[in-house]
């Protein structure tokens, strides 16, 4: 795991009001979004799956939620740090770690976001459609979902073995070039902006909005209605 030096690297400043300075850090605009309904929204509860270092689950709590960053990764230190410095409280952030298709949502009770960065689509086409289907069911009315998956026209989907199939058949690896470069060993989904526009609208949300990054991977934030 990339080591940081928490409280520069990935805590964020304060404006004199005491709201997030976003761009104290470099965040993105689906992490800017997010922050920002979570401060003006007074969101309780968010989870973060595939949270790795715990970078977006700190901001959150920054923000005032109560965070559970779900990850087969152990950031427990960065956590213990910022909750030393005071930057959030003793158990706001609940780390779970585990496997995506292992996650015991009677345990973790009622939430009302979900954020997760080019972390689902390493599941294969089944488990990615059975655990997207679990959360958005776990989230209220209203509730917001915020995704990036990767993308079909990004830099490594391009060379995908399995590109030509379709979603459903699609999981695959990227060229030996690609799998070095990206640090991707295993397979990996990659998907057009309709096919992941079109699963969100399937299961009961509303795009608010809908985008695909520099690099090729697509960003959604969505609603329940």
């Amino acid at each position: 795991m990339k080591q940081y030096n928490v409280l520069k690297d990935i805590v964020l400043k304060r404006h004199e009001d005491q709201s997030l300075d976003l761009l104290s850090q470099p965040i993105d605009d689906l992490d800017t979004a997010c922050l920002t309904h979570i401060e003006e929204n007074g969101i309780k509860h968010a989870l973060d799956l595939g949270g790795g270092a715990g970078k977006h689950s700190i901001r959150m709590a920054q923000a005032g939620a109560r965070v559970t960053l779900i990850d087969r990764q152990d950031p427990s230190h960065n956590i213990q740090t910022v909750e030393e410095a005071g930057i959030c409280s003793k158990g706001q952030i609940n780390l779970v770690q585990t496997e995506f298709t292992d996650i015991d949502f009677d345990a973790i009770g009622t939430y009302d976001l979900v954020y997760s960065q080019r972390a689902l689509n390493y599941l294969p086409y089944k488990d990615f459609m059975s655990l997207t289907e679990k959360l958005i069911d776990g989230l209220p009315p209203l509730g917001h979902f915020y995704l990036s998956v990767s993308g079909f026209d990004n830099e490594f989907g391009k060379t995908l073995d399995k590109r030509d199939m379709p979603l459903p058949e699609r999981y695959g690896l990227p060229s030996e070039e690609m799998q070095k470069k990206h640090k991707i060993y295993t397979p990996t989904l990659v998907f057009k902006q309709e096919e992941i526009e079109g699963i969100m609208k399937d299961f009961g949300m509303e795009i608010l909005s809908s985008s695909v990054s520099t690099f090729g991977n697509v960003k959604i934030i969505a609603v329940k209605v």
